[in-house]
């Protein structure tokens, strides 16, 4: 799949209107290596793919765009779901590589034992 229509496809999935497409992250071999995610080129050449795309999204959480809810918030957050919302809030927080440690993520797997699947 060509970079630009997976980006495409990525911004559909997350409804994130077309003007706004510099949310979505795209990297691939040979492009600096973006200060945020400084092991991504480890990562890619480990699980065999030549670019990455994700969402660079602002935090919003209880409907406030901008509002980047604590860890303990987070907890308590993902304490109320149930059904098919946690299963799909695991599968998320699980599929997430795991260079990507957080505070969050540490905290995650300590309360409810989710760990990075890759």
């Amino acid at each position: 799949m060509e970079i630009d229509t997976a980006r495409d496809k990525l911004r559909d999935r997350e409804g994130i209107p077309k003007e706004y497409i510099k949310n979505i992250g795209v990297w691939s071999f040979g492009d600096d290596i973006p200060g945020s995610i400084p092991d991504i080129d480890v990562w890619a050449k480990s699980v065999g793919v030549d670019a990455v795309i994700w969402t660079a999204l602002g935090p919003k959480f209880s409907g406030q765009k901008g509002k980047l809810p604590s860890v303990e918030e987070a907890v308590l957050y993902l304490r109320t779901l149930s059904g098919t919302v946690l299963d799909e809030a695991r599968r998320y927080i699980c599929n997430t590589p795991a260079q990507i440690d957080t505070a969050y993520r540490r905290r995650f797997e300590l309360e409810f034992g989710w760990k990075p699947t890759q």
